[in-house]
This record gives structure tokens, sequence and C-alpha cells, in this order.
């Protein structure tokens, strides 16, 4: 390859880039929340789900922590981790259409396209994925969705027919 030809290669992948993470859809009637405010949402979120799971997971290595293998201990941990977030995020997004770190950032998780709260199924939805979505590649492939999508939803907002808005 010539200095030329990966330049021009370089350039197009850029300018495909340019276009996805700033690509513009038809108007939007909600006020999105930004990326920054979902993040720190998240991050309070995550930092809370982590304590719920150690309050839950104390009682039980009381009882049974001295039997455990490190292998089992570390199943356990992850067991509990992943039904600790699943009613967290589930049950209040389905409840009260936010979490506390949406609450404290004035953000909420809405129906598509009417604006109602978010229903059960979109928070069962949108939060499954999530799950799924967990890893850094996932993670990267949300946030440039988000950019892209024209009402700022990554693909479990996508499927659970949901976006999260400003309050």
């Amino acid at each position: 390859m010539t200095g030329t030809t990966k330049t021009t290669t370089v350039g197009t992948l850029l300018q495909f880039w340019s276009r996805a993470l700033y690509m513009s859809g038809a108007e939007s009637d909600f006020d999105h929340a930004r990326l920054s405010d979902r993040g720190l949402a998240w991050m309070v979120d995550g930092l809370l789900v982590m304590f719920l799971t150690f309050l839950c997971l104390r009682p039980i290595l009381w009882i049974v922590g001295d039997l455990l293998s490190a292998s089992a201990l570390d199943g356990l941990v992850l067991v509990m981790l992943l039904l600790v977030s699943g009613v967290y995020y589930i049950g209040l997004e389905a409840k009260w259409a936010r979490t506390p770190g949406k609450l404290l950032l004035g953000l909420k998780v809405v129906h598509m396209p009417n604006g109602n709260e978010c229903t059960s199924r979109g928070a069962v939805v949108r939060n499954v994925t999530k799950v799924l979505g967990s890893n850094p590649v996932s993670i990267v492939i949300a946030l440039l969705m988000i950019r892209a999508s024209p009402e700022n939803q990554r693909i479990g907002d996508v499927l659970g027919d949901t976006t999260v808005v400003r309050t």
C-alpha cells in the first residue's frame, strides 16, 4: 500500500465514523438525556448494585463461606450480582421509570413513541440487553449507537421501544 492509499483509506473511515456519530434523523419530540448524564447515572447505579450485592452476600457468606471453594465463591458472587442487578434495574424502571442514578441526574426512561413511562416489557428488554452487553466492546457499540440514533437509543432501547430523557 502506498502512502496515498493509506491516507485515502483512513480518510474514508474517518468520514464514515463522523457521519455515524453525528447522523441526524428526523427531529425528535423528546428532550434526550446527554451521553454524559447517562454515563454518570450508570456509574451511580453500578455502585449501588455492588453495595446491595455485598449486603445480600454477607449473611450467606457468614453461614456457608468456609465451606465454599474459591471457584464456587466466584460463581456465587456472579449469580448474586446478576440477580441483584436484574431486580434493581428491571424493578425500578418498570415501577418508576427510573433508577436512583437517573433520579439524581434528572433522567427517566420513556416508552416510544408516545413518551409515557417505561412499560414492564420495555424495562425487561432494555435491561436484559444491558447484561448481555456488559463487556468493553459492547459498551463502545452502545455508545456509538446512542450517538448515531436520532432518538439517542442503544440496542436495548430500540428493542424495548424506550429512550432516556431529561425530566
